[in-house]
């Protein structure tokens, strides 16, 4: 589908940050929380997030940081938070793709590969551009970046069957048009003041401003439903070799 061709892989570097389920860690704390040895970080409604997942992933987030952010160990920690909420959520979205039946076929996870740009030379996939980029930048193999890869599509089409699903009916058009209409208008005339240009705002942008509040009311209605159900078990032997 043209809708999902146009996906990329650079979205794999970050999980969908604005639809996070709030799930919060003390990590000042950990080392009041029982678990057994493992080379599991976590299990998240039973399915495991390795050590070694949680530790790429949260070097690729210590890369971010200034010099030094990167020596100050307040920072790292935020990192190493964040690292394993960002994973947890990713693990919880996958669960809940499989659960709508979502799939991922092999021809959309190789599409998407053969067009980033630093996979190509000349215009083209290159396998020894990708396993460079793997190897030193993003130090994956290509098993582990490949399902992480498809793992990010079906959440991306998850999100897509939840947005498709919501509807603008004509009285929420209604009873929206006072309110957002001048706050649109205001936003086209301050974006236009250069060409001095007022635009008034059509009833398609109206109706596209009242669409997307109803998603972000869906979705938030959905994750705080789906908060609840969340089971983690953490495992601090684990998290506290990571430095």
């Amino acid at each position: 589908m043209n809708f999902f061709r146009r996906y990329r892989v650079q979205i794999l570097i970050c999980v969908l940050a604005a639809f996070l389920i709030p799930i919060a860690f003390n990590f000042g704390q950990l080392a009041g929380l029982k678990g057994a040895p493992t080379d599991t970080v976590a299990e998240v409604n039973g399915d495991n997030i390795p050590f070694y997942i949680f530790t790429n992933f949260y070097e690729r987030a210590l890369s971010q940081l200034s010099p030094a952010d990167q020596s100050s160990q307040e920072a790292r920690n935020k990192k190493k938070e964040e690292a394993l909420r960002d994973l947890i959520t990713s693990t919880v979205m996958e669960q809940q793709a499989k659960k709508f039946g979502i799939e991922v076929p092999d021809a959309q996870v190789v599409s998407s590969l053969a067009n980033v740009q630093a996979f190509q030379q000349n215009g083209r996939f290159s396998p020894e551009a990708y396993q460079r980029a793997l190897a030193y930048q993003l130090k994956m193999t290509p098993k582990d970046f490949e399902a992480e890869q498809r793992r990010q599509i079906a959440i991306y089409k998850l999100s897509w069957l939840i947005r498709s699903a919501v509807k603008v009916t004509d009285k929420e058009f209604e009873l929206a048009l006072p309110v957002l209409g001048p706050q649109i208008k205001q936003q086209i005339n301050v974006s236009s003041a250069a060409s001095k240009k007022p635009a008034a705002p059509t009833a398609a942008e109206i109706r596209d401003r009242v669409a997307e509040e109803n998603v972000a009311a869906s979705m938030n209605e959905w994750y705080g439903a789906l908060n609840h159900t969340i089971k983690v078990k953490l495992h601090p032997e684990v998290l506290q070799e990571v430095k």
